[in-house]
């Protein structure tokens, strides 16, 4: 009876406050009649009418009587949406820390309860942390996860929200390609599935990629009409402020002024604090370009405030920038540089095209008016004393030594600041590269699989129908043909042994099943099977581990295994795999011919190139040591988290 209370009560809820109230009143009288599990989930339902209306202190007292009332009764489910609407509520209130807290919480009981949806959901929220706070390799990484989730739970809504998510990272990061192709993949499966909010964002995000054209304006103007039409006034004030910036690079002031105005009254209504902080940022810069100067400031600096209080890291280098113009037009260089410094100095943590030359321009033209200001002076000085010439002159020297010296030094000062951020650029290059042979390795291994299956599923039953076929005929043939029923017979025997061994090969059931020391055993085994070598396998790795790295190091025992088999002519293996202080090390001996190791330099096979850069993509390194007659020795060590 009080479940079908509960669910009366939420059939009924209204989007009206006056409905609201009477459904927070009708949830607090159940909450005193009901169990523990269902008193959490009436929390709950009292934590999200709370948010409904705003009131952030009461939805944050119930999400957490929400999440001490699961834990009472040890129930894991409850717990994982406790923590979850905890995260909700921090993200609102900008505390990103205490945010992903609870979002990494909810996501450990998520995990516990198999809870599939919830961990892709999950890995979305914590995304939006990540992009907010500029952390974009980590973002990357959660949003990918999501990705594979909603595919395989075939979830086409949530698949698009990331890819959106996606597309607006590959835009900040000036990846415009990249982010229309992802774009255009959201707005083309969210028309299949009519999502009309879905598409007039991706509409917003797409127009944004057009470096504001007529082509932005018509997809800018189409998700507004959508907007409007949907009733969604704060993701239509988004849309007015992409309208300004647009309009103001087309020249349109007056349609500027319009949209921009607009986007104001709305992001301040209704708006959280990051909205805010990015709607003055565009207007000052606006307000600026139209000579309005005292408004330009007033926005700048109210966005600087809004940013830096609340961490929104992803703002400051286009903010620096405005307020850098700003400056600069009103003639105070010295501000200006100080700003534009800033603006280079994010950049060059996020892109290999730096904007230094600008502010050595800056700089420059700071210092040659500073400069002609004492030059005038000098001049002035020597008409009024004529008799001090030669003390002028000295003056003038020390004057040129100084200046000389103050050149050097900033020289110097380029030359080490253009080192530092060659060093980065390399170090983000690596970075980038890591993560694209990341996502390589994970798409080919998951290849693997479905090729794998499709032989074993497919062709494999294909030709054990065959071999029915082919079984009925015996005793049923002419005797001259027994012999060609029987030939036919063992060849589809040999082409069932075949087909399974070569989808063992592409993914070992052992791995994907037992995992990596039971996989590399049958491995071994079957080596050994062969009569011609004897491997020995040493292991102190009892548990399960992560499995991008059971695969990878499996997949390096499997080739280095195929190398000696080739090239070595050994008798003996030995494979050494431990883990000890959080570390995974992996040796593999042979008493084989031996090799110049400076040949793998050389090599032009692709064997060797996949194991080191499978080795690098795990953080770890490799050291090979061999030599004529005497054997190699192959060493790697990868962190990891046991």
């Amino acid at each position: 009876m009080k479940k079908l209370t509960f669910l009366f009560l939420i059939i009924f809820c209204s989007a009206s406050i006056y409905g609201q109230t009477l459904i927070i009143d009708s949830l607090k009288k159940e909450a005193l009649i009901s169990s523990d599990t269902t008193l959490s989930i009436v929390y709950g339902e009292l934590f999200w009418n709370f948010t409904l209306q705003s009131e952030l202190d009461s939805a944050l007292k119930y999400a957490n009587l929400e999440k001490f009332t699961a834990e009472k009764s040890n129930w894991e489910k409850g717990i994982a949406q406790g923590h979850n609407d905890l995260g909700i509520i921090y993200y609102y209130l900008t505390k990103y820390d205490e945010a992903l807290t609870h979002y990494n919480l909810s996501l450990e009981s998520r995990r516990k309860t198999n809870d599939l949806y919830g961990v892709g959901a999950l890995y979305n929220k914590i995304g939006l942390i990540q992009q907010e706070r500029g952390e974009y390799s980590d973002f990357v990484y959660t949003q990918i996860e999501a990705l594979k989730i909603f595919e395989t739970l075939k979830d086409t809504l949530n698949y698009t929200k990331v890819l959106n998510n996606l597309g607006e990272v590959y835009f900040q990061l000036r990846d415009y390609d990249n982010a229309k192709e992802t774009h255009r993949e959201a707005i083309k499966l969210r028309k299949l599935i009519n999502d009309k909010e879905g598409l007039a964002v991706s509409y917003l995000n797409l127009g944004n990629c057009y470096l504001n054209n007529e082509e932005a304006l018509e997809l800018l103007n189409k998700a507004l009409d959508l907007l409007l039409e949907l009733n969604l006034t704060l993701q239509a004030g988004i849309a007015h402020h992409n309208l300004a910036i647009t309009h103001k690079q087309l020249g349109n002031y007056e349609k500027t002024l319009i949209h921009i105005n607009e986007a104001i009254k709305i992001k301040e209504e209704h708006g959280g604090l990051a909205t805010i902080a990015d709607t003055y940022m565009a207007a000052g810069d606006i307000f600026r370009q139209n000579k309005e100067f005292k408004k330009a400031i007033y926005y700048l600096k109210q966005s600087e405030k809004i940013s830096t209080e609340n961490e929104i890291n992803n703002n400051f280098e286009f903010l620096y920038h405005y307020l850098a113009t700003y400056y600069s037009d009103i003639g105070k260089m010295d501000s200006a540089y100080y700003y534009e410094k800033k603006c280079v100095d994010i950049k060059n943590q996020l892109f290999q095209d730096k904007m230094y030359n600008h502010v050595a321009g800056m700089q420059i033209k700071y210092d040659t008016e500073k400069k002609e200001a004492e030059n005038e002076q000098l001049k002035i000085e020597n008409e009024l004393k004529v008799n001090e010439l030669a003390t002028k002159q000295a003056e003038q020297k020390t004057l040129i030594i100084s200046f000389i010296a103050l050149l050097l030094f900033i020289v110097g000062f380029a030359v080490f600041v253009s080192y530092k951020r060659k060093i980065k650029s390399q170090k983000q290059l690596q970075a980038e590269e890591k993560l694209r042979f990341k996502a390589v390795i994970e798409a080919e291994e998951k290849e693997r699989i479905r090729i794998a299956k499709e032989l074993h599923d497919g062709l494999g039953q294909l030709l054990s129908t065959a071999k029915l076929n082919v079984a009925s005929l015996e005793g049923n043939v002419d005797k001259e043909d027994e012999i060609l029923v029987k030939n036919a017979s063992d060849l589809i025997d040999n082409a069932v042994k075949e087909v399974r061994t070569i989808s063992h090969n592409m993914m070992p059931v052992a791995l994907t099943q037992l995992g990596l020391i039971p996989a590399i055993k049958e491995l071994t085994t079957k080596m050994n099977d062969s009569g011609l070598l004897n491997v020995t396998l040493e292991s102190n790795v009892q548990n399960r581990l992560n499995s991008s790295i059971e695969i990878a190091i499996y997949r390096v025992v499997q080739e280095i295994l195929n190398n000696i088999i080739k090239h070595a002519q050994a008798k003996e293996i030995t494979i050494q795999l431990t883990i000890e202080k959080q570390r995974l090390t992996l040796q593999i001996s042979d008493d084989g011919v031996g090799f110049n190791t400076t040949e793998i330099d050389n090599s032009k096979g692709i064997g060797w190139k996949s194991v080191f850069s499978r080795i690098a993509m795990l953080n770890g390194n490799i050291d090979v040591n061999s030599s004529k007659e005497k054997g190699t020795n192959l060493l790697v060590s990868i962190p990891v988290n046991e």
